[in-house]
């Protein structure tokens, strides 16, 4: 098992100068403040991680926690219903993490990478979801890197993966990937809205 005292004791030590490990905390690179958090709400049945949090009000404080005038938001768990789909059926996000985001934090992307088996983008209209875990279920690196861009002053947002690892045919027929398109000011053929 996995616990915060590994993280904060060996690994932490051992990144190289250039990172920077969000605990709860944020780092403004360019003007855009991210606010990362390594915490994830526990899912019934499964083993015990680091950084688990209680479903209820230990995740209610916790999430209450964020920032509001933050732009990105990195967490380690994802919000109910955006890249929480497990391969059982179950939806395994946080009920409260998704009502700060959408009631009172509104970043413009909500990063995230828990749940291996939900890989992908999602959004609600205001925030874009992005499950970016490289790794499927059996923890194997096979997921390609997904690239988003934000300039804060025009607020134009431009969202690519390496290679889409859609799972139907043609990925313009999906409703996130055509939503997710136009938030990004693209139309189906991925050509700029002017």
């Amino acid at each position: 098992m996995f616990s915060e005292l590994d993280a904060r004791s060996v690994v932490i030590p051992r990144l190289d100068k250039s990172c920077v490990f969000l605990e709860d905390s944020t780092a403004i690179v360019y003007g855009i403040r991210i606010f990362g958090s390594p915490w994830s709400s526990e899912y019934l049945g499964a083993q015990k991680w680091g950084f688990e949090l209680q479903r209820g009000t230990q995740s209610a404080v916790k999430w209450s926690e964020i920032p509001s005038d933050t732009d990105i938001l990195l967490t380690h768990g994802p919000p109910v219903g955006h890249g929480d789909l497990c391969l059982n059926g179950v939806r395994a996000g946080c009920v409260n993490l998704l009502e700060q985001v959408q009631v009172r934090i509104k970043p413009k992307f909500h990063v995230l990478g828990d749940l291996q088996e939900s890989y992908g983008v999602t959004t609600d209209g205001q925030t874009i979801f992005i499950n970016c875990c490289m790794c499927n279920e059996k923890m194997k690196p096979v997921q390609h890197p997904v690239v988003f861009d934000m300039d804060k002053k025009s607020e134009e947002m431009l969202l690519m993966s390496s290679t889409p690892a859609w799972t139907i045919s043609d990925p313009r027929q999906h409703q996130d990937y055509l939503s997710v398109c136009r938030m990004c000011g693209f139309d189906n053929s991925l050509k700029r809205i002017k």
